[in-house]
């Protein structure tokens, strides 16, 4: 009964878990088997066989041949399987084709030796067996290790899969019905209903006049984001307040969780320029290595200058004579397989392109292009636009001129109106605690006007822009005339009216985003020079550059000559990372040497972009610049690695400096050391600035952004 128990619970395991399991079983059993007899084997280096006799000698020959079959041919069996696709489907010789040749060469040698002793009876030939064994068990807790670092890997990746839900509860506004369906199943402009705790299953816009999401584990934000009326609700956030209706907006397959899960899935299967340099020296690094090893086995059997070097190794078991040239010769060449690494080569870019790919989603970066890794070091310029880049683009009720006992009118009034502005108001208001009148009558919205009402005793209320207001000759005298008009270039102003006679002035303003602050000055701070590109007036783009720091900007800038700016920029000799938003940003995107589109709002971008950040928090573009750079380092010092390694010891193998048995460990110790560099970015904590930086920067700027998301 347990055993069938634990059989199940196995069977449900994931299967990257239930082949590392499989794996660490087989890596440990090899490993207990195999070093006992490398003990002996260095005990029997210096003659102490002679305390088993000659029978005990040939017992625990033929014991270790048993041993060797179990361990070469059934716990490696899987190096033979890699070795045939290698061959005969991938036309790729690799790694797998190296450990299989040297531990046959070994096993074959040492059964030919062990026959042939057996039948004179006389130990004159010596095998190895016990290095077979040891390639086999080295090999396995080089795969294991590497195993260990994927399953970690694909576990980050697996908590955003944790996000993405199968059902979800329909919701009927009519008849307050709840209906469970499968989100294959949702509708576009349907409604449904979030519990709290449940994630929530497709992208909407709020229906609930307010709603709290934790969306930690999408765009690395640590608090929960109080959400109002027609906000933007991300698929994969998790409902951590009251109960809230959302209005579905996209299908599951567009939703932003999916795109990022299968950014990331796409990242990591795709090859960047230096894997592919990578995978052409591992293509042609197999059958450079089985001519060294024939070299080697020619030049010590063959050659007398070489026979005559005095290598310690050959000489430990008497093979100082002729008779034994080839079995000198076969150790050489088992040395120099077994030393040979051409896993590193394999394995140092997959690995850290996995992780660095992690990294980013756990930020809600999303890295669409491969070759970001290879572009984005020789970035020395960056252009932004302006709105919804370098500002929130959300114009938001920053004063009130004149009266504002009328707000819960003004609410009243607002609420009916679809226009960007009408919804800044009722936002502001939910989140304000203003109560809704209920004494206008006949409220409607007319297009070149505004919104007009009326009460019960014939009073006409409006709603309208300060030009029309202006034209149209509104009455002022209430407020100051100075007043009327907002000095903030980013400003617009709604005219609240009764009768023509104007008792309020709304002003709303675009903010230019707190981060952007803090961005600015650290990419100033590495060097990075910033330009703005906006299709704004003059004064506007003057007044933000200004603020910002940024002394490159173009005004007054067409769509479609966005691309031509980037083209002069770059004729400067820069290489220009371009940030953007919106459609009107396509070509420039598509022209910069490296793009990033900011928000999951607009496919197109995304689409073009190199890079999607699905918080709008564009001091998460430095963290884009570290990261890539940080994956680079680690990419090319693992590579780096291999290239030496092999460079020094390949050498020593083949003039037979190195014995076959120390060859296993050293290469071992070689390919771990890829993975453990591996290991070490995935446990780093990069720091967006250093400690030095960190004190120039205003954290209260940075705090302030958070409120805004």
């Amino acid at each position: 009964m347990l055993k069938n128990n634990l059989i199940k619970k196995f069977q449900l395991l994931p299967i990257n878990k239930r082949r590392y399991l499989i794996s660490l079983m087989k890596t440990s059993i090899a490993l207990l088997i195999s070093i006992p007899l490398m003990v002996f084997e260095m005990l029997f280096m210096f003659k102490s066989n002679l305390i088993l006799g000659l029978d005990g000698y040939f017992i625990y020959g033929w014991i270790v041949f048993v041993l060797s079959i179990f361990i070469v041919f059934g716990l490696g069996f899987s190096f033979f399987k890699g070795a045939f696709f290698e061959v005969f489907k991938w036309k790729k010789p690799g790694m797998s084709l190296l450990v299989v040749i040297s531990t046959c060469v070994a096993f074959i040698y040492s059964t030919y030796s062990l026959i042939s002793n057996t039948i004179i009876y006389e130990p004159k030939l010596h095998g190895f067996f016990e290095t077979a064994c040891m390639i086999i068990a080295t090999m396995s807790v080089g795969q294991l290790v590497s195993d260990r670092i994927k399953l970690k890997a694909n576990q980050d990746l697996q908590s955003l899969n944790n996000l993405q839900v199968k059902k979800y509860n329909s919701y009927d506004l009519n008849t307050k019905q709840v209906n469970e369906k499968v989100v294959f199943q949702a509708k576009i402009n349907e409604y449904a209903l979030v519990k709290k705790g449940e994630i929530v299953p497709l992208d909407g816009v709020l229906y609930s006049q307010i709603a709290e999401v934790d969306e930690s584990s999408l765009t690395g934000e640590a608090r929960p984001i109080l959400k109002t009326i027609n906000n933007d609700i991300i698929a994969g956030s998790i409902n951590v307040g009251d109960n809230f209706i959302f209005k579905i907006t996209k299908l599951y397959n567009d939703s932003t969780i999916k795109k990022i899960i299968n950014g990331v899935n796409q990242i990591a299967s795709s090859k960047p320029k230096i894997q592919v340099v990578a995978d052409k020296i591992s293509l042609w690094f197999t059958p450079f290595i089985l001519l060294m090893a024939i070299l080697a086995f020619l030049l010590q059997a063959f050659v007398p200058s070489i026979q005559e070097l005095p290598i310690a190794f050959l000489n430990l078991h008497g093979s100082n004579n002729d008779s034994n040239l080839y079995e000198k010769a076969a150790y050489v060449a088992v040395s120099v397989l077994v030393i040979s690494c051409p896993c590193a080569f394999g394995i140092a870019v997959p690995l850290a392109v996995l992780i660095g790919a992690g990294h980013g989603a756990k930020s809600g970066i999303t890295f669409n292009n491969s070759n970001i890794f290879e572009k984005i070091k020789k970035v020395n310029a960056i252009a932004f636009d302006k709105t919804g880049t370098l500002t929130y683009g959300k114009l938001q009720l920053k004063q009130v001129i004149g009266n504002d006992q009328f707000l819960d009118l003004i609410y009243q009034m607002e609420s009916i109106s679809l226009h960007p502005l009408a919804k800044s108001f009722v936002t502001y208001a939910i989140i304000n605690n203003i109560s809704m009148s209920t004494k206008l009558i006949d409220i409607k919205e007319v297009a070149g006007v505004g919104i007009i009402a009326k009460d019960i005793d014939g009073n006409v209320y409006e709603l309208t822009s300060e030009h029309y207001a202006n034209e149209n000759q509104f009455d002022f005298s209430l407020i100051n005339q100075k007043s009327s008009t907002s000095t903030n270039l980013l400003a617009s102003n709604i005219i609240f009216s009764i009768n023509k006679k104007v008792q309020s002035i709304l002003v709303f303003e675009d903010e230019i985003r707190a981060d952007a602050y803090e961005t600015i000055k650290v990419l100033h701070e590495n060097n990075i020079e910033t330009y703005m590109i906006t299709g704004d007036n003059t004064k506007v783009a003057q007044k933000i550059a200004n603020e910002l720091g940024i002394k490159h900007f173009y005004a007054q800038v067409k769509p479609e000559e966005k691309a031509n700016i980037i083209k002069e920029i770059q004729n400067q000799q820069k290489t220009v990372m371009y940030v953007g938003d919106g459609i009107n940003d396509l070509l420039a995107l598509k022209q910069a040497n490296v793009s990033i589109s900011i928000g999951e709002t607009n496919k197109a971008t995304n689409a073009v972009a190199d890079i999607s950040l699905i918080k709008p928090d564009i001091l998460n573009i430095y963290k884009v610049i570290k990261l890539t750079k940080t994956t680079k380092m680690f990419i090319v010092s693992s590579l780096l690695w291999a290239f030496g390694y092999n460079l020094i010891f390949i050498p020593l193998a083949l003039i037979g400096i190195i014995p076959p048995f120390i060859s296993v460990l050293i290469m071992t110790t070689s390919d771990i050391a890829v993975v453990l560099n591996s290991l070490i970015f995935r446990l780093l904590k990069m720091r967006l600035v250093n400690r030095k930086q960190a004190h120039k920067l205003d954290l209260k700027i940075i705090d302030k952004a958070m409120l805004h998301k």
